[in-house]
């Protein structure tokens, strides 16, 4: 992480600590004039819902925050700092390197062949909505199986679930962890495992 997100990381132990908390909580401790505040660096009143959303996206992103899905009659997703996050506070500093004489230069190595670039949430996210709404429409169910939506596509567990992830976080979609008893073979493979809990479908909020 980089030295803001260390600052922003060090306001949420002090603020939080180990408790979950929600993105309007957040939103009300940084519109005081706190330490929060502070190292969002931004005065008080500009501090934004999206300014927030896109932390945490990155913190989570960064593995250092984790997310708590709903429980019961919630319907709003929780944060929590990860067990293992260290505060800033805490933090040891970093070694200072030995000064060291500068070694000969070495010829350059040939250019390796790129890696292929990990499915990221936007990806195929047409094809996803399409196959989402004609399940949709035919099933008469907003929720739909996270399985019939790879097999309508026709792409992998691995693009839907991140797409799944990412609508998730936005407030736009939200999952479902429907019967798992009742749920086929495909469906439990195709199945999100969050926090140990298996989510079998997705569905729109709107």
């Amino acid at each position: 992480m980089d030295q803001n997100q260390d600052a922003i990381v060090a306001a949420i132990d002090a603020t939080f600590g180990s408790e979950p908390w929600l993105l309007g909580d957040a939103l009300k401790k940084a519109k005081t004039k706190n330490a929060f505040a502070h190292n969002l660096r931004k005065s008080p009143g500009q501090i934004k819902t999206t300014d927030l959303k896109n932390l945490v996206n990155e913190l989570w992103e960064n593995g250092v925050v984790e997310i708590i899905p709903p429980k019961d009659r919630e319907r709003s997703f929780k944060y929590r700092l990860k067990a293992s996050t260290i505060s800033a506070d805490e933090a040891p500093p970093a070694p200072v390197p030995a000064t060291e004489p500068e070694p000969e230069p070495e010829p350059e190595p040939e250019p390796e062949p790129a890696a292929p670039v990990a499915a990221q949430p936007d990806d195929h996210g047409t094809e996803i909505l399409a196959a989402y709404q004609a399940l949709r429409d035919e099933s008469q169910f907003r929720h739909v199986y996270l399985a019939d939506i790879c097999t309508t596509s026709g792409l992998s567990t691995e693009v839907v679930h991140a797409w799944a992830a990412n609508k998730a976080r936005n407030r736009e979609f939200e999952l479902g962890q429907a019967d798992w008893s009742l749920a086929t073979a495909e469906q439990r493979e195709a199945a999100m495992k969050i926090n140990g809990i298996h989510y079998l479908t997705v569905g729109s909020l709107t």
